[in-house]
């Protein structure tokens, strides 16, 4: 199982195109996850950062030939953390998850 940090960031024609909301849906498939600001997630997921990032391409490209959307997908293999203001329920998933 890998755990991966996921930012990204939508140029405004993905955003009308409804891209924000299907990105998170694929997110949220997952079904661990912690949604760290609007556009910064970290998830438990057997798909590798290469594919989320596909993935996240082929979504942009729908109806928008020259997206300029944001993503960086990471791996996160070390057990080191650090957080400020955040909700107890993103703290406490972070402590228990890496």
């Amino acid at each position: 199982m890998n755990t991966v940090l996921i930012m990204y960031e939508l140029d405004p024609q993905a955003i009308i195109l409804g891209h924000k909301e299907q990105f998170e849906v694929y997110l949220q498939s997952s079904n661990n996850f912690a949604k760290i600001s609007e556009t910064v997630w970290i998830i438990k997921t057997t798909t590798d950062p290469t594919h989320i990032r596909d993935d996240f391409r082929s979504l942009m490209l729908q109806g928008n030939p020259t997206p300029n959307g944001k993503i960086m997908a990471i791996d996160l293999k070390k057990n080191a953390w650090a957080s400020f203001g955040f909700t107890e329920d993103v703290n406490s998933w972070m402590k228990n998850n890496l």
